[in-house]
């Protein structure tokens, strides 16, 4: 196996980052509802798995909000 490839990138408080695979079709984040991008992480996850999966692929989604951090 390749060792994998790692990427740093700084980001906004209240940024979500969002990864999937190809089983999940990509038409999600062209105009994503506002409300979907509210949704906690695992709830992100859930509503974009379930409204943008093909039937024919296996499909991952990953959802990470890093904590804001409170100076």
């Amino acid at each position: 196996m390749p060792t994998p490839k790692t990427h740093t990138l700084p980001l906004p408080a209240g940024t979500t980052v969002v990864l999937h695979t190809d089983g999940i079709n990509s038409r999600w984040a062209q105009a994503p509802s506002p409300f979907v991008l509210r949704l906690p992480p695992q709830l992100l996850t859930a509503s974009v798995t379930h409204h943008f999966r093909s039937t024919r692929d296996d499909a991952t989604v990953l959802a990470v909000r890093p904590h804001q951090r409170h100076s």
